[in-house]
């Protein structure tokens, strides 16, 4: 059955990452994959979209991050005894 990962996961018998679209033939492994939610149906495609093109979930726009600051290592001061 033609599937699409909601999570990424990795096991013996498949390894899929989210948004990725594939088969599963071994019907147990896609039986416990349905019932835990990692997979859904995927149902035929429209013509001329790509596989995971049309199921993931647009990503919110990245939050512009200030660059961190550097921080000034201090030296050590070694006090002198006889001042």
């Amino acid at each position: 059955m033609k599937v699409i990962a909601k999570v990424g996961f990795s096991g013996p018998a498949v390894s899929m990452s989210v948004g990725q679209v594939g088969e599963i033939a071994d019907k147990t492994v896609l039986a416990d994959l349905l019932k835990a939610g990692y997979v859904e149906k995927v149902e035929e495609m429209p013509e001329g979209e790509k596989p995971g093109e049309a199921e993931k979930t647009p990503k919110e726009p990245d939050q512009e991050i200030a660059p961190a600051q550097k921080q000034k290592k201090k030296k050590a001061v070694k006090s002198s005894e006889g001042k």
